[in-house]
């Protein structure tokens, strides 16, 4: 499969590797995320998660607890969002992973990202979301 690579927009081309721990965290929050079950989802966030929105120098959101209010929000409003997981690589304690966004109730199309998962421990410390081209 050839995709572009994390963030950066290189081409590479990958194979299906092996889950490992740090993959597993992110894979299960994914699952997680496409079941709607808010607390799980939550489970594998660091109690200080930062999300960052393509390339914001601040955090979008700051904390578990605004990090809860906006997907239990977000999960009512979009009721049918799922995300696939499309491409992946492991690199020390971080995860790159391109992921297709459907099923979002303001109609629009399936979107992808390009996100960077940092975990500390066993637990997702941040998070950079970066819009592709679709």
């Amino acid at each position: 499969m050839e995709c572009q690579g994390p963030i950066v927009g290189t081409l590479l081309k990958m194979t299906k590797l092996p889950e490992t721990k740090l993959s597993k965290i992110v894979n299960d929050q994914v699952t997680a995320y496409n079941a709607k079950d808010l607390e799980l989802f939550l489970s594998f966030y660091h109690q200080e998660i930062e999300i960052y929105i393509e390339a914001e120098e601040v955090p979008k959101i700051i904390g578990i607890e605004d990090f809860r209010i906006h997907y239990r929000n977000f999960f009512n409003t979009n009721p049918n969002v799922k995300a696939e997981i499309i491409f992946e690589v492991i690199e020390d304690s971080i995860v790159y992973q391109h992921e297709k966004l459907s099923g979002r109730s303001d109609g629009s199309l399936e979107s992808t990202y390009a996100v960077k998962y940092q975990i500390l421990g066993e637990k997702i410390k941040s998070v950079r979301f970066k819009r592709l081209e679709d």
